[in-house]
């Protein structure tokens, strides 16, 4: 009867230590990719946390559609409704391909990657605004260097300006080193992770949001 009382003492002071934490993940596929095949909800949850997953990504889509709008039909709008009132431990993004390629501003000949910096900035800056947590942790993933065909013509740049972000509270994440795919629909470059890529890329944003 003891032990009984104990296990259930033990039980209950776990269960009041207990709590929900969420986590933003935002961009394209490869987002989705870390959330889905990474597990990385898993990776977050510890013995007394569980950790959960708030989707904004959008496979394919350039980084000028995730720009800040309170329409509750795009991409930052519908995101917010989905943060709703809870407290966000991190935000991750991972974006940057569809900017890569040719894409160009609309009406223009000007490459959509010379913008995608102050996009990037603003998204950051204003999503910490408008959910109240001005030092909240991001990680921004980096795209690989691994060599790209002329469908990526840009690939560099967006790295190089991956590799230039620096705010208070923001940690980048280099996919590099990682497993990555040969697409069929872009054969010679490696744009999203395996399985085992994505597993392992989840540990290292994991140990980056989580360390004090």
């Amino acid at each position: 009867m003891k032990t009984l009382i104990i296990l259930a003492a033990l039980i209950l002071s776990l269960s009041a230590h207990a709590e929900d934490k969420y986590y933003v993940v935002f961009g394209q596929s490869n987002a989705g990719g870390i959330a889905n095949y990474g597990k990385l909800d898993e990776k977050l949850s510890t013995a007394t946390d569980t950790a959960h997953i708030i989707p904004c990504w959008k496979g394919g889509t350039e980084l000028s559609k995730f720009m800040p709008s309170y329409d509750i039909v795009s991409i930052y709008g519908e995101c917010l409704k989905k943060i709703g009132t809870n407290k966000i431990s991190g935000i991750v993004f991972w974006q940057g391909e569809r900017d890569a390629s040719r894409l160009t501003e609309v009406g223009t000949k000007t490459p959509a990657a010379t913008n995608w910096m102050g996009r990037i900035t603003t998204i950051i800056r204003t999503l910490r605004q408008d959910i109240n947590q001005g030092n909240i942790p991001v990680v921004v993933v980096l795209m690989n260097d691994k060599a790209h065909t002329k469908t990526f013509p840009y690939w560099k740049s967006i790295r190089n300006l991956q590799q230039r972000i620096s705010a208070p509270n923001v940690m980048k994440v280099d996919s590099s080193p990682y497993e990555f795919n040969n697409d069929a629909c872009y054969p010679g470059d490696a744009i999203h992770l395996t399985e085992t890529g994505y597993e392992a890329i989840s540990m290292e944003i994991s140990a980056q949001l989580t360390t004090k």
